[in-house]
């Protein structure tokens, strides 16, 4: 080979080789050699899989034989462990060459480029265009549904379908006393996560960062981790989680919850992935953010200033749907009717303030004693609407009495007087008294008047 020839290739940034027709490496250049981090003793005269590329050598031996069949220029892709021990994606072009003026040598010429970040570039660039497509499905599904539980569960999916490695995964949220829950989860054992409740200074992320992480993290090794507070969620098919990219979700700077990818490689998720969760992250925040500003505008209009209960418009609603559904469940609904004695001469004698001040403990009292599928309103003014879902008349009246005659015992401080929270009512049953709303509470509203009556002559 001529020196001026041998300085070009030496000079070339890319791996250079040239083979016999046996496969046999006869020259290579410098870049060649930096690339398998080996020198000319060790590759001149071997074949691929005698020096370390034994997973392309077959992918090599039939490119060389096309060239020898005559069908011209193999360019063709192949992934090889560089001597890091990096997997690069590489390009190589070959063909025959006739180089008897460098030295009689006929045989095969080869050049090789590193494609890996044209490869990692269009991955990325796929897994955006995914996302992307996932976020346009995010966005309909938060006008479909006002349950955020639904939002979060397709989250969750889609952030594993986007993710490599990725096969199981949770949501955590916090909840009002600071305990991280899981709503949704893919891969666990439904039962496990439905009752999955871990202080948030227990978690998984928290014991190996030492700290809440405020970025996008990877815990790794999670199965070598000791006092995992529950190793039971961390076993999946008979192999172990090893490895978590974690997401901490922030809304208008406060802690959500986290978002967990798993996977039971230990090598599991790369810069790539963590770009990926870093978009879809920011989705999930936006999402959120979006459904909980939409949620406390919608409670808003649903909720009575003072007493904090559903007003009389959303209790409306509340009181079709309880019909409805003891339709379907052939089941009975009653309706109460209640309003608060004395209320006129409270906010006469004491003002409206106070008058405010017995509405909101009354609404408080009486929800604290009815059951959490019960539901109660402010319909105006001093009266209030309670609807129990599947019970007749006859219960309601008793379980009413009883809750009148603890309120009996309760009272409101105000400007050193004790403002008292007794109450009438009236009781109406669904189909029985009436197939329309207006129907049950005309019903319920006489009875509560009778009873109030009553109670003033008794008291007479």
């Amino acid at each position: 080979m001529k020196k001026r020839e041998y300085a070009i290739l030496e000079a070339l940034p890319n791996p250079v080789f040239f083979k016999d027709f046996e496969g046999r490496f006869q020259y290579c250049n410098k870049a060649f050699y930096e690339f398998l981090g080996a020198d000319e003793n060790e590759i001149i005269g071997k074949k691929a899989d005698e020096i370390g590329l034994d997973s392309v050598a077959e992918r090599f031996r039939e490119a060389d034989e096309a060239l020898l069949r005559g069908e011209g220029v193999q360019v063709y892709e192949a992934k090889v462990t560089d001597y890091k021990g990096e997997l690069r994606d590489l390009q190589i072009t070959k063909d025959l060459v006739c180089c008897d003026e460098l030295g009689g040598l006929i045989g095969i010429a080869g050049v090789v480029v590193d494609i890996t970040e044209r490869e990692n570039f269009a991955k990325k660039m796929k897994g955006l265009n995914r996302i992307k497509d996932i976020a346009i499905q995010i966005n309909q599904r938060l006008l479909d549904s006002d349950e955020e539980t639904d939002t979060i569960g397709m989250l969750l999916e889609k952030s594993i379908e986007s993710i490599s490695n990725a096969k199981f995964g949770a949501i955590l949220l916090i909840n009002e006393n600071g305990f991280l829950e899981m709503p949704k989860s893919k891969g666990y054992p439904k039962q496990m996560t439905k009752n999955f409740k871990v202080r948030l200074e227990d978690s998984l992320v928290v014991k190996s960062k030492g700290q809440v992480p405020k970025e996008i993290c990877v815990v790794r090794d999670i199965d070598k981790m000791e006092a995992i507070e529950s190793p039971e969620l961390l076993v999946l098919d008979g192999d172990s989680v090893k490895t978590s990219l974690v997401s901490p979700i922030w809304i208008d700077g406060e802690l959500y919850g986290f978002i967990n990818i798993d996977s039971t490689k230990r090598t599991a998720f790369d810069r790539d992935d963590i770009e990926i969760m870093e978009y879809m992250r920011d989705q999930i925040q936006t999402v959120l953010s979006k459904q909980r500003k939409y949620q406390k505008k919608l409670m808003s209009m649903r909720t009575d200033p003072v007493t904090g209960l559903i007003n009389s418009k959303y209790l409306i609603e509340m009181i079709q749907k309880a019909m409805d559904i003891a339709d379907v469940s052939n089941q009975k609904m009653s309706l109460v009717m209640m309003d608060i004695d004395g209320m006129k001469q409270i906010n006469d004698s004491y003002g409206h303030l106070a008058g405010d001040s017995v509405l909101k403990a009354f609404g408080r009292s009486v929800l604290e004693k009815i059951r959490d599928c019960d539901i109660i309103g402010r319909f105006g003014g001093d009266e209030f609407i309670a609807i129990f879902q599947g019970s007749g008349e006859k219960m309601i009246t008793a379980k009413m009495e009883e809750i009148r005659e603890l309120l009996e015992h309760e009272t409101v401080n105000h400007a050193n007087a004790q403002l008292h929270l007794n109450f009438s009512f009236g009781v109406s049953e669904y189909p029985k008294d009436g197939q329309e709303i207006e129907d049950l509470v005309t019903i319920a509203d006489e009875e509560m008047y009778a009873d109030k009556r009553r109670r003033k002559n008794n008291m007479n």
